[in-house]
């Protein structure tokens, strides 16, 4: 008996693996869905989910407990719940961090939320420059990049470049890019130029939480966002 005792004293000591207790509940944490669409916010203070048609609920009162991966906001006005795992919004192919489900009015609604993932491959993505060297891009003159299987082709801002690339260990280096030879006006010159300075030597490639490009190299820096 006394066997038998400690027996199970050893099984109670092998509890099962904690959930997950990263609480996502972070300002500006943000959620969208698709058919219908709709889309959630959740500070500090509040949930607050505005779907295309209807009432805008928002939810001040709730309990808040881990679940086995992830988290469940509750209340008298809705159900939020949060689960770690890809997630594609089913429209723009763009990935995010966390599945996401709303229960409220009677109804459910399916979505995607959280960080927002970089693409699995560089290929067959586009992109828009928002700042070169710490200094925004001008609408006026957009710069652009797209990736192919080996070939990476956009816009300076004034004169189109193409030309092969390759990535490897997080590192793009495109050695030979070819480009138009149009007159570039100032202040877009100097743009252009910090542009092909950047791409002149390997550049280390790296993704932001918010989903956007980081690209930095021996003569420069950019930032890009994804277009879709």
């Amino acid at each position: 008996a006394l066997g038998l005792i400690l027996a199970l004293g050893g099984c109670q000591t092998m509890a099962p693996p904690a959930p997950d207790t990263t609480n996502p509940q972070k300002p500006d944490y943000r959620a969208v869905g698709t058919e219908p669409f709709w889309s959630l916010t959740m500070t500090g203070k509040a949930i607050t989910f505005t779907p295309m048609e209807g009432k805008v609920v928002t939810m001040r009162d709730y309990d808040s407990r881990a679940t086995f991966n992830g988290w469940r906001h509750s209340g008298k006005a809705m159900t939020l719940d949060i689960t770690k795992g890809e997630c594609n919004d089913g429209m723009s192919d763009r990935r995010y961090a966390d599945t996401v489900m709303v229960m409220t009015g009677g109804q459910t609604f399916h979505g995607c939320g959280g960080a927002i993932l970089p693409p699995a491959s560089l290929i067959g993505t586009n992109w828009r420059f928002v700042a070169i060297n710490g200094q925004p891009v001008s609408s006026e003159r957009e710069a652009s990049l797209s990736f192919e299987a080996d070939r990476m082709s956009g816009s300076a801002g004034c004169n189109r470049f193409f030309g092969a690339y390759t990535l490897r260990d997080g590192t793009i280096t495109a050695p030979a890019l070819a480009s138009t030879m149009m007159a570039c006006p100032a202040p877009f010159d100097a743009q252009e130029r910090a542009f092909f300075n950047l791409f002149a030597k390997p550049v280390i490639l790296r993704y932001t939480d918010a989903g956007t490009m980081l690209l930095s190299g021996p003569d420069g820096s950019a930032e890009l966002e994804q277009s879709f």
